[in-house]
């Protein structure tokens, strides 16, 4: 998981340094066989302005944490991830 909601992880390496340590490191943990989802918040910036306020955001309805459980249900159902050794 990145930041927050307000920040993007981009698809390659970033412009800022704790950005590009966590792209690194995902892409180790890939290389060693770990299967790696990076959550982009749907309040993430770069997708527009209904994406930027997401309906039920913040503590108004918790989407944040909701993208977070919808990743892990995602990997859960994958047949290469071994659910009882997932961790977040």
């Amino acid at each position: 998981m990145h930041g927050g909601p307000i920040r993007q992880m981009l698809l390659g390496f970033h412009y800022s340094d704790y950005y590009i340590n966590a792209y690194a490191f995902n892409q180790y943990l890939a290389s060693q066989g770990y299967v790696v989802v990076s959550v982009n918040y749907r309040t993430g910036t770069g997708y527009g302005r209904d994406f930027r306020r997401a309906k039920n955001q913040g503590p108004r309805g918790a989407s944040e944490y909701q993208d977070v459980v919808a990743a892990a249900k995602y990997l859960q159902a994958m047949p290469q991830v071994n659910a009882v050794k997932m961790c977040l």
